[in-house]
């Protein structure tokens, strides 16, 4: 009896990487590990610098920045949802050359991620010792909470913008200002701000960095999107009259 054919045949050079497609992978997913990363900077810089200062309670500042960062984990979380659901809706209509369609799906989708952290900063700003408590209930660690979350999610909305404008770049394939962007808003804004806030005032001001990040951020994100967009417009109107 005669051995069957194989049906499958797998060579070696099956299992060849191709560091093009890989190089590709890496740099769009580069901004975003750019961001966590320079995340966690920011905690070190900040968890050392409060350590490290003469102010009294500080290990109660600890515990508050700690509360705040674990409510702001609860805040991204839905923010990349929104950021990764207007990336697809970006890639598909940017590959199809409908790039009026981009240009509104990136002004909605800044608009939900905005809205969406509209509302969450109006809870933050109205409740938030209830909020707090959930986490700790003592009243040293709430009230330096509360001065927290009044200072570095005053500006927060504008977050949704800047996270929309990474995740467009993304989508129409360009790494390089996506990485730009987040770059930018930790290693340009936040930390220099940050280190200059901290040498010249007092540890209170130190949260004031986060606002004037959000601002420096959404400005510099909406000039590069508009720059872009406004390239792109007159071609897809072109193809419109081409195809009517």
């Amino acid at each position: 009896m005669n051995n069957p054919t194989p049906l499958l045949s797998i060579e070696k050079l099956s299992f060849a990487l191709n560091f093009g497609i890989i190089n590709k992978f890496l740099s769009i997913g580069m901004p975003v590990f750019i961001s966590y990363f320079g995340a966690a900077v920011v905690m070190v810089f900040l968890n050392t610098r409060i350590s490290q200062s003469d102010l009294i309670g500080s290990t109660q500042w600890l515990a508050a920045y700690g509360i705040v960062s674990r409510i702001n984990i609860f805040l991204i979380l839905p923010l990349i949802a929104i950021s990764h659901a207007s990336q697809t809706i970006i890639a598909h209509n940017y590959g199809a050359k409908n790039f009026l369609r981009v240009k509104n799906a990136a002004i909605t989708g800044a608009f939900m991620a905005s809205s969406y952290l509209a509302v969450m900063t109006l809870c933050l700003q109205v409740f938030p010792r209830q909020i707090i408590t959930v986490f700790s209930p003592q009243e040293s660690v709430l009230a330096n909470s509360e001065t927290i979350i009044g200072t570095m999610f005053m500006l927060l909305p504008l977050a949704g913008v800047s996270a929309i404008c990474i995740a467009f770049f993304q989508a129409t394939g360009r790494a390089k200002k996506a990485m730009l962007l987040s770059s930018a808003q930790i290693y340009v804004f936040l930390l220099p701000a940050m280190i200059f806030i901290s040498a010249k005032f007092e540890l209170s001001a130190l949260w004031y960095a986060f606002p004037l990040t959000h601002v420096l951020s959404a400005l510099l994100a909406i000039s590069l999107v508009w720059t872009h967009l406004h390239r792109l417009i007159p071609q897809s109107l072109g193809s419109m009259e081409e195809k009517a």
